[in-house]
């Protein structure tokens, strides 16, 4: 995952640049000794001020560095970029392989199997359970029907013996208890014939009843699948998503701090990028006591280490911020993510972050972005006093 942090009004956090290591032992002579001023010896009188400096992209209203951070635990699966070079928002640049990870998610899909498997079995029981009381209630429900026809059939019959005594009674060809007894049978029928549909009604309300009960045992160990699922899937997409660094914009590769098969931690710095077309300015590191001597809008000189262009005089630039509290270790470090950087820009002083715009006629080419360089200022010959600056806390 990729952060980046805001600049203070002065631009601090914009000098995060790689810089290889070992850089503070191995480069730090070469960059004095480039930074000597010609003709130096011709003017003993004017004291230099120098500080040491780097070139970074401007970048007034962002990081010029991006770092992209390890969303967790992993281990360094493939690089598939290198430094310097040119990237896509979305580019996949590392993937990794979490083995937290991969243990959890494959315990996860046992476990979901083992109750799928589970349920499975206990359905398959359900329904061979289901299917043979289903066959007896179907077959009771059709000695029950075949009864209610039996019934209705004796009922209409009781009902029109019944309906010829009557009619015989009314003119005195039949005895009251033929009547009678012509009335009992046909209400036994109609009695028989509700008892049997109760039957049926009691037929379905047992298998409305069982189909119940099989929903409220197995719904539970249902919906526990079916969260384990959801969760499985979720772990599915974290992975994905630790496993895949992609960039989150266009830029260029700066550094990268891990190495294939390489254990990393959640918020590790994996890699830095920076814009694929900065304008460069200079990030210098200066003294305590030199930082009065300097104002904004001064008109300072900047000495490449190593210039990529052959040059006669020292590059041009003008002062726009100074810090106005020292930098410390820490904050450096931030800068950086490099020890050797914050040992060579910091070797044990005090220093403020002074911020140098170059000339608008300085060679194209001439000096890179991570390239080194010394600020260099004259003090005034006379040894008067040099430009106020704003007091600082």
């Amino acid at each position: 995952m990729a952060q980046s942090m805001k600049m203070d009004p002065l631009g601090r956090s914009a000098a995060r640049r790689r810089l290889p290591a070992g850089l503070a032992a191995s480069f730090l002579a070469a960059a004095l000794l480039a930074a000597a001023p010609a003709g130096a010896a011709s003017a003993p009188s004017a004291a230099i001020i120098d500080a040491r400096a780097i070139f970074l992209p401007e970048a007034p209203d962002f990081d010029v560095v991006h770092p992209i951070y390890a969303a967790g635990p992993a281990i360094v699966e493939d690089i598939k970029i290198g430094p310097d070079e040119v990237v896509t928002k979305g580019q996949v640049l590392l993937t990794l392989r979490a083995p937290l990870l991969d243990e959890k998610i494959a315990t996860t899909k046992a476990s979901l199997q083992r109750r799928s498997d589970y349920l499975q079995e206990l359905t398959g029981l359900a329904d061979q359970y289901e299917n043979a009381m289903l066959t007896l209630e179907a077959e009771y429900r059709r000695q029950i029907g075949e009864a209610i026809a039996t019934i209705e059939r004796e009922r209409d019959g009781y009902k029109r013996i019944l309906e010829g005594k009557t009619e015989l009674r009314s003119k005195g060809l039949e005895t009251s208890g033929a009547a009678f007894q012509a009335q009992v049978q046909y209400d036994q029928s109609v009695n028989e014939l509700m008892k049997q549909k109760l039957a049926l009604l009691e037929v379905d309300s047992r298998i409305a009843q069982m189909q119940k009960q099989r929903y409220e045992q197995f719904a539970p160990l249902s919906r526990q699948i079916e969260d384990q699922r959801i969760a499985l899937g979720e772990l599915e997409s974290q992975y994905e998503f630790l496993r895949t660094i992609r960039a989150p914009s266009d830029g260029i590769v700066n550094s990268i701090f891990i190495t294939r098969g390489a254990s990393i931690d959640a918020k590790d710095v994996l890699l830095t990028l920076s814009n694929a077309n900065p304008t460069l300015q200079a990030y210098a590191f200066v003294d305590i006591a030199d930082v009065p001597l300097l104002k904004q809008g001064m008109t300072v000189s900047l000495r490449p280490a190593h210039a990529r262009k052959e040059i006669d005089h020292p590059l041009s630039g003008t002062i726009r911020s100074i810090s106005k509290t020292p930098l410390s270790r820490a904050e450096a470090r931030n800068l950086f993510f490099d020890d050797d950087a914050v040992a060579y820009f910091i070797p044990g002083s005090i220093v403020y972050l002074v911020r140098i715009a170059l000339a608008a006629n300085t060679p194209e080419g001439v000096v890179g972005s991570g390239d080194l360089a010394t600020l260099e200022v004259r003090a005034p010959a006379d040894g008067g006093p040099g430009p106020a600056v704003e007091q600082r806390p």
